[in-house]
């Protein structure tokens, strides 16, 4: 049975939105790497260059 807020998180990926979660050692931004702008909010969160991408 998915939680809640798998389903919430899932629900705002599909809508193009960004979410946070725990990774092993901080939190990580993930979004639809289709969505390309969703890609670009990230990379402007994280004050990232997009000629260096991210992490897929």
């Amino acid at each position: 049975m998915i939680s809640e807020q798998i389903r919430q998180a899932t629900t705002v990926v599909a809508a193009g939105g960004i979410v946070a979660y725990p990774t092993e050692h901080c939190y990580g931004l993930g979004c639809n790497p289709l969505h390309e702008q969703a890609v670009r909010r990230i990379l402007h969160l994280k004050r990232r260059s997009w000629d260096k991408g991210l992490i897929v």
